[in-house]
């Protein structure tokens, strides 16, 4: 068989499209819809919540002076956008391995970008996956991209223990299409830390996309009640709304 006719019929088995959105293609192509965001330029903004400051800040914003939340610093790759959020549910939900090989390229161009703390963390902890979900995707992706971290920005390998922080109850509703409000009751009290393995330990505390923030308040949350020395949050993408969690008050 000609190499012509191979190509053929590997076209009619399995035409070209867009490794994110499976859309049909010409060729084998990521989608101008699908196209992850480029690196940010570097701005200053609040070491807690990511909002824009002025050339007269310190560091943090007011809201955060003056009403902190639970972790130290927090950490973005990117600013939630479409072909982002579409990229992490094509990986949760539908395993597209090129989507996968895409996006691994991508937050290793982004990681060394940011303006990481100069002390490294005992401990790398992703975010838990509740177990049915673990079990139907048959893996954890905030695990995924903590390994991606340690592998890229530390040096070193990954030093981390699942049970660091564990999942340990909820509603069983997924936080996707919440409101804030609904959001911060969902997953409040969520988590429970392991205390003698948390205690006195710099924690990098790492999630996929966030949206109000109420997932890394509860785990924040959980991480410092067990004795957790500081907490650092990396999450691939900040959404809009994130600016709201201030605004909601614990259920």
């Amino acid at each position: 068989m000609s190499f012509s006719l191979l190509s053929h019929f590997e076209s009619l088995v399995s035409p070209p499209h867009c490794p994110i959105c499976l859309r049909r293609k010409r060729r084998q192509e990521v989608c101008n819809g699908c196209m992850l965001p480029p690196p940010r330029l570097p701005a200053l903004e609040c070491l807690s919540c990511g909002i824009a400051l002025s050339s007269k800040s310190h560091g943090r914003c007011y809201s955060c002076e003056t009403s902190p939340p639970p972790w130290d610093r927090l950490l973005f790759a990117a600013h939630s956008c479409p072909s982002l959020v579409q990229t992490v549910a094509a990986l949760k939900y539908q395993k597209h391995h090129q989507a996968m090989e895409l996006f691994e390229e991508w937050i290793r161009i982004q990681i060394p970008t940011l303006k990481w703390p100069k002390s490294a963390p005992d401990y790398i902890v992703p975010v838990p996956t509740r177990m049915r979900h673990l079990f139907r995707r048959g893996f954890c992706l905030t695990t995924h991209i903590a390994r991606l971290v340690s592998e890229v920005q530390l040096k070193r390998p990954l030093t981390l223990s699942e049970q660091l922080l564990l999942f340990h109850r909820g509603t069983g509703v997924r936080q996707a299409g919440l409101s804030e409000r609904a959001r911060r009751h969902n997953i409040h009290r969520a988590f429970l830390a392991h205390q003698a393995g948390v205690s006195g330990k710099r924690i990098l505390l790492v999630d996929d996309l966030t949206t109000s923030g109420a997932t890394l308040i509860a785990a924040s949350k959980s991480l410092r009640k067990a004795g957790a020395s500081s907490v650092t949050v990396f999450t691939i993408g900040r959404g809009k709304r994130f600016l709201h969690f201030r605004a909601l008050k614990a259920p």
